[in-house]
């Protein structure tokens, strides 16, 4: 199986069983894929998963334990759960994929971003252009669907780097 085919099937997994079990515990502004196999440098690692809630807080451990527990199909391991500080995770194995499930609040990962937008307009050039735009050219406009031909969260992302 290709990369790009295992990383459909993946997807797939997310849309039709990770994300209804994560939608009661609240509002999920933002999923995201990362690492070496959602880059597809390897079809051999784990899954990472960012899921951003709309909230104040993550869903506590404790809500998330349970889910994980149902989820996991390696038969006799204790669910793995982590809320420690601002570190809030999971692991579990589906179809003998281990994914690991790391969350955090929107204004967290607004605040990552722009820390990223400052550190990289201290030292952009002149003649780089100022501003990120999505695939439909709106400015500063970052678009991510969390439901296939459904509806979109679109989400503010200042420029920092003004002329």
């Amino acid at each position: 199986m290709s990369s790009s085919t295992r990383l459909e099937t993946l997807r797939t997994t997310l849309r039709e069983r990770l994300l209804p079990a994560y939608e009661p515990l609240g509002q999920l502004t933002l999923v995201y894929l990362l690492g070496s196999l959602a880059a597809g440098y390897t079809e051999d690692a784990d899954l990472d998963l960012m899921m951003v809630w709309d909230g104040a807080e993550v869903p506590a451990a404790s809500q998330r334990e349970p889910l994980v527990a149902r989820l996991d199909e390696r038969p006799g391991v204790s669910p793995f759960v982590v809320d420690y500080r601002d570190i809030h995770l999971e692991r579990y194995v589906i179809d003998d994929q281990e994914y690991n499930v790391t969350h955090q609040t929107l204004t967290s990962f607004e605040s990552l971003l722009q820390s990223i937008l400052d550190t990289r307009c201290a030292g952009t050039p002149a003649d780089v252009s100022d501003r990120f735009e999505d695939t439909d050219g709106a400015r500063g406009l970052v678009q991510v669907s969390l439901h296939p031909g459904g509806s979109s969260a679109h989400h503010g992302a200042r420029a920092v780097c003004s002329a």
